[in-house]
């Protein structure tokens, strides 16, 4: 509130404050009542600005404005207020300045971007200090982000994680468009009255934050999922000339442009935080609880290859580490990779190896719970069907009906419809036939669901060992029309 004497005051929590002239006048930016970036800097000549800075606004503004009149630089500059006319001579304003000037830090010294990487969670100081990267960055604002970028691109991991189906997915640690786009609303939307403060960008290990200058603009403010629903550039001639640049939308997309391409990843919504009214921290978080880096997760993938040479070897005793290990792989929710289910393919077609050594393996398989069970139970299933394996179909059903838990996960996918192939069909259904060839015979409610899985129809094929499964169990031959039943009939 403003007082008659000119005095202005403000709430600060629980307090009363009365503000500076300074703050004043930062408030009446903020709120835009007067405009800094309208005001003049500098007396303007061409010498002033970057020549490939000024070259690429020419371009855009020709190119976007659709103009084929000729156009010199101090025309167009002129056009969007990016210098003012002050006793009979043309000034650089600020917007101006730092668009387009060579180095604006020598008139407005805060037009720069400190990044610092931290190693860990919190910065620490003194003789603890944790910064193990630093580096500044100025010059026009094109430049400024050019260089940061390319920076960055080379400090955002590769993350690598268990995914839903434990097979590894392999994601950036942020996606580029949130943190470009917390770049460029940085320097458009900061305060450049605040001429000596400049902008953090600080990495930890589990977030990217960018902490700019200047309060929230005018009567801005994110809503509940961290979006500004409204455009309000408090530099709106500087909004205008970035966008010459190609750099600024002006869409009023950009934060949920942020919070869609973090949602993409599973990370949190993009925090938005105003501190004492003075700047505005936005903090990307990359979830590095769930997600680990690539260096963490090569071990594991380097204990798959040791895996997949073990599975290949002659020796038994190879082997059975080999077991080892993908049980204990298994443990940790990771999925054997494509190498691995196709050394296991060999051991199970190999006549010489015993039986023993193949029902601990398909236990094993079994757990995987993949899309490749399909395969695995399809031809023997259809992985197996890639070339006629040396056993017969009766012994491959035999070595399949050894363990208890691969018919249990072999009935459970028939009832689910997984085993696609009319020769995994047909090997699934041996394979259960020879459950009932043992003194020991199963639960009549297990039993009740194989005669409902014979009962199924699937499409017109015809199953022989369905029928053979069904007579052994009721003593009757399998109703015509229905899977395993006469082909032929109605």
């Amino acid at each position: 509130m403003c007082a008659s004497d000119g005095r202005a005051y403000q709430r600060k929590g629980s307090n009363t404050v009365e503000l500076s002239t300074a703050e004043i006048l930062e408030l009446r930016y903020t709120r835009g009542e007067k405009s800094f970036e309208d005001r003049p800097v500098v007396r303007y000549l061409l010498e002033q600005l970057d020549p490939a800075v000024a070259k690429a606004f020419m371009d855009g503004l020709l190119q976007r404005n659709g103009l084929s009149m000729p156009l010199t630089i101090d025309e167009a500059l002129a056009n969007k207020r990016l210098t003012v006319v002050v006793d009979n001579e043309t000034h650089l304003t600020v917007a101006g300045l730092i668009s387009l000037g060579k180095q604006p830090t020598d008139f407005v010294p805060g037009a720069r971007i400190h990044f610092v990487k931290i190693d860990g969670r919190e910065e620490r100081f003194g003789a603890e200090r944790n910064v193990v990267k630093e580096r500044w960055f100025d010059g026009p604002t094109l430049q400024i982000l050019e260089q940061i970028r390319e920076f960055l691109r080379t400090l955002v991991s590769e993350f690598d994680y268990l995914g839903p189906d434990g097979t590894f997915v392999t994601e950036p640690e942020y996606p580029e468009l949130a943190w470009d786009e917390a770049l460029v609303n940085a320097l458009v939307h900061r305060s450049y009255s605040l001429d000596k403060a400049h902008i953090e960008v600080r990495m930890f290990d589990d977030r990217l934050e960018v902490e700019s200058p200047g309060g929230y603009p005018g009567a801005v403010r994110p809503d509940g999922d961290g979006v500004f629903p409204l455009s309000y550039p408090r530099n709106p001639r500087l909004a205008e000339a970035l966008r010459y640049l190609s750099l600024v939308r002006l869409a009023k997309e950009g934060t949920r442009r942020m919070k869609a391409e973090m949602d993409k990843l599973g990370l949190p919504s993009p925090a938005f935080q105003e501190i004492q009214g003075v700047a505005v921290k936005v903090t990307l978080r990359n979830d590095i609880d769930r997600r680990r880096p690539r260096a963490e997760i090569e071990s594991q993938k380097e204990s798959w290859r040791k895996v997949a040479a073990q599975l290949g070897s002659d020796l038994a005793v190879y082997r059975s580490n080999a077991y080892e290990s993908w049980a204990r792989l298994h443990s940790l929710r990771a999925r054997a990779p494509a190498e691995v289910i196709e050394a296991a393919d060999t051991i199970l077609r190999d006549p010489a190896i015993a039986i023993d050594e193949k029902s601990r393996l398909t236990r094993i398989m079994v757990q995987e719970e993949t899309p490749a069970m399909d395969a695995w139970a399809g031809g023997f299933a259809e992985g197996l069907g890639r070339a006629r394996p040396p056993h017969t179909d009766y012994q491959v059903a035999q070595i399949l009906a050894h363990s208890e838990d691969v018919l249990e996960t072999i009935l459970t996918m028939l009832e689910r419809g997984q085993i696609r192939t009319e020769e995994g069909r047909s090997l699934a259904f041996s394979a259960l036939d020879h459950r009932y060839t043992r003194r020991d015979l199963p639960p009549e409610d297990w039993t009740k669901r194989v005669l409902a899985a014979c009962w199924e129809p699937q499409s017109a094929s015809w199953y022989p060992e369905s029928a053979t499964l069904y007579y052994r169990i009721t003593g009757k031959p399998l109703p015509k029309g229905v899977a395993g039943g006469d082909a032929n009939s109605g």
